[in-house]
C-alpha cells in the first residue's frame, strides 16, 4: 500500500508557480522575434499573393513558373528601390557641409537662449556633433543593427515565398492552416490594395508641393512616405519627420509650417483617409 505523499507547504507551491511564470515569459519573449518575422512574411505574402494568381488566370502559366516570375518581379522592384535610397544618401552626403552650416545658423539663433537658461556646454556644438569621429562613432554602433536588419529581411523573404507557394496552390489541396490563412487574408489583402492606392495618390500629391516648396530630395521623401503609411496610424507622421526638418532647416520656419498646414488640411486629409470602392 501506497504511502500519502506529504502535503506542500504554500511557500514551496508558490515558488514553484513564480518558477513556472519566469520560464514561460522567457519563452515567450524569445519566440517573440520570431513570431513577429512570421507575421511579417506573411504580411509580405499578402501582398505578393495577388502577382502569381493573376499571371495564372491571365497568361495560363503553371503555379512553380507564375510564382517564380512574380518573385523575380517583386525582387527587382525592390532592388531599384534600394538602390535609388542608397544613391539619394550618397547624395545626402555630399550636401552634409551644407546642411550643417544651415543647422549651425539655426544653433545660433537659439544658443542666446541656452546660455540665459545655463544650458550651454561643448556638447551642443554643432561641429562636434556633425564631426567625421561622431558620425563614424555612430556608424559603427549603428553597424550590427544594420546586419541584423538584413538577415531579418532575407528570413522574411524566404518564409514570403514558402507562404505564397503554399497560398497559391488550389483549394481542394489547400491543408486546413493554409485555407484558415487565405480566407482570413482577404480583408487584408483589401486592406493592402485600398492603403497602396490611396498612399499613391497623396505620395504624388505631396511630391508636386515638395517640388514647388524646393525641398531636396521630393522623390525620396514621398517613396519612403509610400513604404512607411502602410504602417497604421505612426507610419505617415514619422515619413513627415525628416521633410518637415529639412524645410524647417533650409527655407525657415515659414515654408515649413506652411507645407505642414497645407498638408493636414481638410483636402488633404480627405485625400488620404478615401477609401475608393
Amino acid at each position: 500500500m501506497k504511502m500519502a505523499e506529504p502535503l506542500q507547504s504554500p511557500m514551496v507551491r508558490f515558488l514553484q508557480a513564480a518558477t513556472f511564470i519566469v520560464v514561460v515569459s522567457w519563452g515567450v519573449v524569445q519566440a517573440s522575434h520570431l513570431a513577429s518575422l512570421l507575421l511579417l512574411a506573411l504580411l509580405l505574402a499578402y501582398r505578393v499573393l495577388p502577382l502569381p494568381k493573376w499571371l495564372m488566370r491571365r497568361f495560363g502559366l503553371k503555379k512553380g513558373s507564375a510564382i517564380m516570375l512574380a518573385v523575380t518581379l517583386v525582387g527587382l522592384f525592390y532592388l531599384v528601390t534600394s538602390a535609388f535610397l542608397v544613391d539619394a544618401a550618397y547624395r545626402m552626403k555630399d550636401k552634409l557641409p551644407v546642411y550643417q552650416e544651415h543647422l549651425q545658423r539655426v544653433y545660433q539663433r537659439i544658443e542666446p537662449f541656452f546660455v540665459a537658461h545655463g544650458l550651454e556646454s561643448p556638447r551642443l556644438s554643432i561641429e562636434r556633433m556633425l564631426s567625421s569621429d561622431r558620425l563614424m562613432e555612430f556608424a559603427r554602433a549603428a553597424l550590427p543593427g544594420v546586419l541584423n536588419t538584413v538577415s531579418d529581411i532575407l528570413l522574411i523573404s524566404l518564409l514570403s515565398v514558402l507562404f505564397v507557394i503554399e497560398m497559391s496552390a488550389e483549394k481542394a489541396r489547400q491543408g486546413p492552416l493554409v485555407a484558415a490563412l487565405t480566407y482570413y487574408g482577404r480583408d487584408v489583402q483589401q486592406y493592402i490594395a485600398v492603403a497602396a492606392k490611396s498612399g499613391a495618390l497623396t505620395a504624388l500629391a505631396n511630391l508636386v508641393l515638395l517640388a514647388v516648396l524646393g525641398v531636396d530630395f521630393p522623390l525620396v521623401w514621398c517613396v519612403l512616405y509610400f513604404f512607411l503609411q502602410f504602417i497604421p496610424n505612426v507610419g505617415a507622421i514619422l515619413a513627415l519627420v525628416a521633410p518637415a526638418l529639412l524645410a524647417l532647416l533650409t527655407m525657415g520656419w515659414q515654408k515649413a509650417l506652411w507645407w505642414r498646414s497645407a498638408w493636414c488640411s481638410p483636402t488633404w486629409c480627405r485625400l488620404m483617409c478615401s477609401t475608393p470602392t
